[in-house]
């Protein structure tokens, strides 16, 4: 039964999806507005997730747990240092890109905006709903 509603879904939703890409696939402006709003919301949903599952002590990916370990370190908060570590990793990749390359590799809108979004996000998250979900969670601190 469940299979069969996953099934029903994925159907609709690539149904809703070819529409949606034929009614602006003619209009390129429509189409990279379309990109960018799907990134956007793909930020928010992977700024909020991290947040989450730092939030809740669950065991982070590897990216977030670095973040969380240096914000801990520092004493700043998480958004504000996925800022800058974000930020690091991107200038990092510059440098050796433009050095070995010749020129930017990798580094685009999408790169930028998610360096600035996820971690505003985070941010935004923690101003919003604040330590709720950890006692929610009932997480101990050690």
């Amino acid at each position: 039964m469940k299979l069969e509603r996953q099934r029903r879904f994925l159907r609709v939703f690539f149904y809703v999806l070819g529409m949606v890409l034929l009614a602006f696939g003619n209009a390129t402006f429509g189409l990279y507005a379309l990109f960018v709003l799907v990134l956007v919301l793909a930020i928010v949903a992977t700024g909020v997730g991290a947040a989450l599952t730092l939030d809740v002590k669950l065991v982070p990916n590897p990216g977030d747990g670095i973040v969380q370990a240096l914000a801990d370190l520092v004493q700043k908060e998480t958004g504000f240092m996925k800022n800058c570590f974000d930020f690091g990793c991107i200038s990092v990749t510059a440098i050796l890109s433009l050095s070995m390359v010749g020129g930017l590799v990798g580094l685009g809108l999408g790169t930028v905006l998610a360096m600035i979004g996820v971690g505003r996000t985070i941010a935004i998250y923690h101003r919003i709903v604040g330590n709720r979900i950890t006692k929610l969670s009932e997480v101990r601190e050690i």
